[in-house]
């Protein structure tokens, strides 16, 4: 992995959605993919910084999904194939000839496989962190409202609810710096912040992995074996689906805070399988 650390640029891109907050690192290289990476929920492609210092040689883009960070929010709420093609409009005119590497986790592991499948022309590899699945998707429509527990008042209820359940699952030694962006990521979202989970909690997850199996794209799966989205059901359908072991890191949802030399390696290798 490389020592170097990347100088990380904001910017925004206008879109059809409206403009899209993007942070980029890197000289872009035509002999080489660009690496798009795809924030998980809760969060703003801020979770990616870690990573991008560690990819310095390599162009990495990491935007923020509309209606969460500070990219703007759809006028009506999209499903799940809505928002990743929203995020590739985003990405498309940082990518080169040589294509892109789709890196997701978690609600952005659905949008990487998505993206792999419907667009095989452009990418060459996907590495899915922590993807979620379900024995029945009943679960799903459970997980959404379960979600939307935490709603704020006029009063600053939901605050500290709020406060907890984006921390809690942080690596211990995490400062209280990295803890407060994480809970402004949060507060960003605002409303937004449950649209986009409308999406990836009903769109059938099963069925884009197998549609990104069939594609013919290099994909890696990783399930950090401290996350809870990785249940039992996950690893039993990813190995069926995808009839390839996963990487199983000793880290938990927040890898790429508490381990990103970890997702840095994975990247690394998997764009050299993709070239090869």
């Amino acid at each position: 992995m490389p020592t170097q650390t990347a100088l990380i640029r904001r910017s925004i891109i206008d879109t059809s959605i409206g403009q899209m907050m993007v942070r980029t690192s890197g000289t872009p290289d035509p002999s080489r993919p660009t690496v798009v990476l795809i924030h998980q929920m809760q969060s703003s492609g801020r979770m990616w910084t870690k990573v991008m210092s560690g990819l310095a040689a390599i162009h990495c883009v990491a935007p923020d999904i509309p209606g969460l960070g500070d990219s703007d929010a759809p006028e009506q709420w999209l499903d799940a194939p809505g928002y990743a093609e929203a995020i590739f409009e985003t990405v498309r005119p940082l990518i080169g000839e040589a294509g892109c590497i789709v890196v997701g986790q978690h609600a952005g592991a659905v949008y990487a496989a998505y993206l792999g499948a419907a667009h095989p022309d452009l990418v060459r590899g996907v590495l899915c962190i922590g993807y979620g699945m379900y024995e029945d998707w009943s679960q799903g429509q459970r997980g959404f409202y379960d979600v939307g527990l935490h709603k704020f008042t006029a009063d600053g209820g939901g605050l500290v609810e709020t406060w907890n359940t984006v921390t809690k699952n942080l690596p211990p030694e995490t400062d209280v710096q990295t803890r407060v962006e994480c809970f402004t990521d949060r507060l960003r979202g605002g409303p937004n912040f449950f649209a986009p989970y409308i999406g990836v909690y009903t769109v059938d997850r099963d069925a884009i992995l197998s549609r990104l199996h069939d594609s013919g794209v290099t994909a890696v799966m990783m399930n950090p074996v401290s996350d809870p989205i990785v249940t039992p059901t996950s690893r039993r359908k990813q190995l069926a689906i995808m009839g390839i072991e996963p990487l199983t890191p000793d880290s938990g949802s927040w890898i790429t805070l508490e381990a990103p030399h970890i997702v840095c390696d994975a990247i690394v290798e998997l764009a050299g399988r993709a070239a090869g």
